[in-house]
């Protein structure tokens, strides 16, 4: 194409030079300087020059020094690429560091809004900031997190919002107040953002656990220290209440050092606790954005087990029966870790997964048989000189013609 173009010119050019340098009388005739007129002519009609009256099409790369104004002039591209539009209709945007992530994308960097084969559309970045309200048809939540040392699966637990202090005739206690006692913590927590709603899931007579243990100073809190408490909840609230605008139920946590105080339950019934209000040893106040979960129960025993997995140990740990500010190792009735391995069960079965409905059971060496000693199914013991197997629970001793031996 360079090569015509510049031969056209050089055509035009020789004519045109022609017509200047001619010093004969009468030598350029009209036709003469017609027809460098006409090939000048044909030349502009041919080259690939870009028109701005009617629509054209560029071959190739043009480049604006200096940027592209749009309409009236207000809308563009600046000379650094930066757009000012009044809209964008796109299938496909990334940044120009984008780099997808394996998995859901969590080790990726930049942004993309991309379409799949189905048209649905894919926006992957690292924050997103609403402001206002986001409606969202379904949400899957996958998160890579860290909790400090170890997970409670318990029957209730919450992130405090608002903390107020009451005394022993039910008052609240100012902020500047410092002399006086505190009876019990007021915890509340959101009871619904305006479209859903939580239950209260705690119960008089729950103990409430709360630790931190990775807080460090920064200059944008107020009061950074570690919370490391166990209470027992004194009080729930029957029905949402209103605080600032906003609805949250409460649990009250108790400050008491009492070694007996009446508790009434759900259903009326009085209970009396001995253990305090408040451990010995876990003890601090409880503040704005703690995270509590219900560790153990006073008196219901369906709400006396957790789980609890654990990052240090390496391992998983269930406790039934939770009932102080302990966890005994009595309470134990499974572990699975690198220290120690824990099973508690009436009896244990084995299947071979090349073969699952072959089944066997496990036998627990009891040791020898004592009178006063209750017996599983499963356990093994010595009596007599002779082992045996025990098929059913019993406390009778071991015999040819018992039904529960063998």
């Amino acid at each position: 194409m360079a090569d015509r173009l510049t031969q056209a010119a050089e055509k035009i050019r020789t004519l045109l030079e022609g017509i200047r340098d001619e010093r004969r009388p009468y030598s350029n005739t009209a036709t003469r300087i017609g027809n460098a007129l006409l090939a000048l002519l044909s030349f502009f009609e041919g080259a690939p020059f870009l028109r701005k009256d009617v629509d054209d099409i560029a071959q190739d790369v043009i480049t604006f020094a200096a940027g592209l104004l749009l309409g009236e002039g207000t809308r563009g591209i600046d000379s650094e690429g930066n757009a000012t539009l009044a809209g964008l209709v796109a299938s496909y945007l990334r940044s120009s560091d984008f780099k997808a992530g394996t998995a859901k994308g969590f080790d990726g960097t930049g942004f993309r809004l991309s379409e799949d084969d189905k048209r649905k559309y894919t926006l992957e970045l690292d924050n997103l900031i609403v402001r206002a309200k986001m409606i969202i048809a379904q949400l899957e939540v996958h998160e890579i997190s860290f909790i400090g040392d170890s997970v409670l699966l318990s029957p209730c637990g919450n992130r405090v919002s608002i903390v107020q202090r009451y005394n022993k005739d039910g008052g609240i206690i100012a902020d500047n107040d410092t002399s006086t006692e505190v009876s019990y913590y007021r915890c509340y927590f959101l009871a619904t953002d305006g479209e859903q709603s939580v239950a209260n899931k705690w119960t008089v007579g729950q103990l409430a656990r709360c630790k931190t243990n990775n807080l460090t100073s920064n200059t944008s809190y107020t009061d950074y220290s570690n919370h490391d408490y166990w209470r027992l909840c004194v009080g729930v609230d029957s029905a949402p209440v209103t605080v600032a605008g906003k609805q949250y139920h409460y649990i009250d946590l108790s400050n008491s050092t009492s070694e007996s105080i009446t508790l009434t339950d759900a259903s009326g019934t009085t209970h009396i606790v001995t253990i305090g209000g408040v451990s010995k040893t876990y003890n601090s106040i409880p503040q704005a954005n703690d995270r509590i979960v219900g560790l153990g129960h006073q008196w219901d025993s369906q709400r006396q087990n957790v789980a609890e997995l654990s990052s240090v140990n390496i391992g998983w740990t269930l406790y039934k029966g939770i009932e102080s500010y302990d966890l005994p190792k009595e309470r134990i009735v499974s572990k699975f870790s690198v220290d120690e391995t824990i099973v508690t069960t009436d009896h244990y079965t084995l299947r071979p997964y090349a073969e699952p409905t072959d089944t066997s059971m496990a036998l627990c060496d009891r040791g020898v048989y004592a009178d006063d000693k209750w017996y599983g199914r499963g356990d093994l013991v010595s009596c007599d000189g002779q082992m045996w197997a025990q098929l059913q629970e019993s406390v009778d001793a071991p015999a040819a013609d018992h039904p529960n031996n063998t």
